[in-house]
């Protein structure tokens, strides 16, 4: 005789037949396997599709960022940090109709919280090779603890370049290094966050502008 201590699926993990076990954020999930249609897209289903796939492209060039800057609001939660970016992304941040949906780079958010960044007043501007960021110091404790997170991102390469952990915000200032010369006259997007310190909670990311 054998007893499954921890419920049914508990041990489990795979495809048994038309059933999929695995375990997500420690919930074990079990669900119906995948089956391929054989009846021909909708225009539905394929703006849904290429929707997804122009946020996905965006969001998996920037993986790191995304899971830091969306870690504190998914915390106790059923969901990941990127999937929460992803649903912010598909209901806000892209314009269009199918088959030409694209992103409104202004309407994009890489960091998510409750963190207060109003009158921030954030700037950038290139010199050389860097892009230096600009904002409203922060004296007071403790958020002049807080450390800034910088962002750009450069469509035709599909890249970004970012800092998770930047100055604090009482410097008021941090500089972002270009990766390589491929970036040289590129158009770059770029975002600024604060995240507290020794805390996942951030700000709502800012757009601060196209160089």
């Amino acid at each position: 005789m054998a007893r499954l201590t921890k419920g049914l699926f508990s041990a489990l993990t795979g495809i048994c037949g038309g059933v999929e076990v695995y375990q997500s954020r420690g919930q074990v999930i079990v669900r119906s396997c995948k089956r391929k249609s054989t009846k021909p897209a909708s225009i539905k289903q394929l703006a849904s599709r290429q929707k997804m796939a122009v946020v996905n492209q965006f969001l998996g060039s920037i993986t790191p960022f995304i899971k830091s800057g969306f870690a504190g609001v998914v915390t106790g939660k059923a969901i990941t940090a990127y999937n929460a970016a992803v649903a912010y992304q598909l209901r806000n941040g892209v314009m269009g109709a199918y088959p030409a949906f694209a992103l409104d780079y202004t309407r994009l958010r890489v960091c998510e919280g409750p963190l207060v960044i109003t009158g921030s007043n954030a700037a950038v501007t290139l010199n050389g090779d860097d892009l230096v960021f600009n904002w409203s110091p922060v004296l007071t404790y403790p958020h002049c603890n807080d450390h800034v997170l910088l962002l750009a991102y450069a469509p035709a390469l599909q890249q970004g370049a970012f800092n998770l952990c930047g100055a604090k915000r009482s410097t008021g200032l941090e500089v972002l290094p270009l990766p390589d010369q491929s970036w040289t006259g590129q158009v770059l997007e770029t975002y600024l966050a604060f995240m507290e310190e020794n805390s996942l909670v951030c700000s709502n990311s800012v757009y601060t502008g196209r160089l």
